[in-house]
């Protein structure tokens, strides 16, 4: 449910919140109000990639057949249609060519730009990534995801997404401070989830709160949602399998496991888990 990077906040941070924490839900709702439209338009990223791909695929085809003055032809419709995007949009697809089509330096390097520029919208072209053979393209493709998930492409939801972010990384503190701080968490998630439901990663975080706080019923729905948004999400399929174990429904646990393998094949902790109920499973079988 949460990624493995985390920033712990000073007290003070969530002091200056907390006062705020009964408005929450007012002002979220406002910020609503003021956003340029109910969602993100939709993405058309991935046409326009497969479009780029295409076209160096049909070159490289050109060159290898000697077909030079087809290869020339293709490498300027290319380049004419990279040069009419907008600079960060031309940047975006160079980089899921590479992802698709380079060596293995150069597939990592092109998931730590997408990484940088990137919003959620441009995430599911990187989901066969996860599959790549090389660990360290994996990895910079992993990170990526996070990265992008978080960023949902609307001002007024990334804002009411940092608002929740900002008590949950205060949840470290100690005592009645984590208590409070998951609480007020809870709040702004769920007042985000209201104003923004389309917000994968709101949802996301609204059952890593819901987990923490031994809510686990609530935390497996939480999930359910994120997967119906964002089918790719493995930290939340990974996240549901854990609240399930909890509430000893083990076959539910290794269903959760088993689809966020098949997103993400090198969750080490996830196999680890699915395999072992697996094994259990099979020996009451056994035994019956």
């Amino acid at each position: 449910m949460s990624s493995p990077v985390s920033r712990l906040v000073e007290r003070s941070d969530v002091a200056a919140l907390r006062p705020a924490t009964a408005r929450i839900r007012p002002r979220v709702a406002r910020a609503a109000a003021r956003s340029s439209a109910p969602a993100p338009p939709p993405c058309e990223a991935a046409a326009l990639a497969d479009r780029v791909s295409l076209l160096s695929r049909l070159q490289a085809a050109a060159v290898v057949v000697e077909d030079y003055s087809r290869a020339a032809v293709l490498r300027d419709e290319l380049a004419v249609l990279l040069g009419s995007l907008p600079f960060e949009t031309e940047q975006q697809q160079r980089a899921l060519l590479q992802l698709r089509s380079g060596d293995a330096p150069a597939r990592a390097a092109a998931a730590a730009a997408l990484a940088a520029t990137g919003t959620a919208a441009l995430a599911p072209l990187l989901g066969s990534s996860l599959h790549d053979a090389d660990e360290a393209v994996h990895a910079a493709v992993e990170e990526a995801l996070w990265a992008l998930w978080v960023r949902s492409g609307d001002a007024a939801a990334d804002a009411a997404f940092e608002t929740g972010m900002v008590f949950l990384r205060s949840a470290s503190l100690p005592g009645a401070a984590r208590s409070d701080a998951l609480q007020d968490a809870l709040a702004s998630f769920e007042s985000a989830c209201d104003a923004f439901p389309w917000h994968a990663e709101a949802w996301n975080k609204k059952a890593t709160v819901l987990f923490l706080l031994e809510r686990w019923a609530e935390s497996v729905a939480a999930c359910e949602r994120v997967v119906e948004l964002n089918p790719l999400h493995f930290g939340a399929l990974s996240g549901a399998a854990m609240c399930c174990i909890r509430l000893r429904d083990e076959e539910r646990a290794e269903g959760f496991f088993s689809r966020a393998l098949e997103a993400n094949p090198r969750l080490g902790a996830a196999r680890s888990f699915r395999d072992a109920l697996r094994l259990r499973r099979q020996g009451r079988r056994r035994e019956e």
